[in-house]
């Protein structure tokens, strides 16, 4: 028997954060946030970015740049999921305030 297909609980227009490098640079989505807020946020390798390289996308759109980031759809708030590489195994933590 096979497992269901993981899914997003938000609705796939939910705005969420990504940056330049994921959408036009081809960075791969290592680090996924979900803040207690509800927001996602989904990153590549790259630090410590000024706030102009942000974005604002759907989440339907991030599911279509990287499909595995439906492995980490059942991320609680307050939790976080990092990757060493782009198809690698998550590994779940609590998010941190800075």
């Amino acid at each position: 028997m096979s497992q269901p297909l993981k899914s997003f609980a938000d609705v796939p227009t939910t705005a969420v954060i990504t940056t330049v490098y994921v959408v036009h640079h081809g960075s791969p989505i290592l680090f996924v946030a979900h803040y207690e807020d509800g927001y996602w946020q989904f990153s590549g390798e790259e630090e410590e970015l000024p706030d102009e390289d942000f974005l604002v996308l759907a989440l339907a759109e991030v599911v279509t740049l990287d499909g595995t980031v439906v492995e980490v759809s059942d991320l609680p708030r307050g939790a976080g999921a990092t990757r060493t590489v782009s198809g690698g195994e998550w590994v779940i933590s609590k998010l941190v305030d800075a």
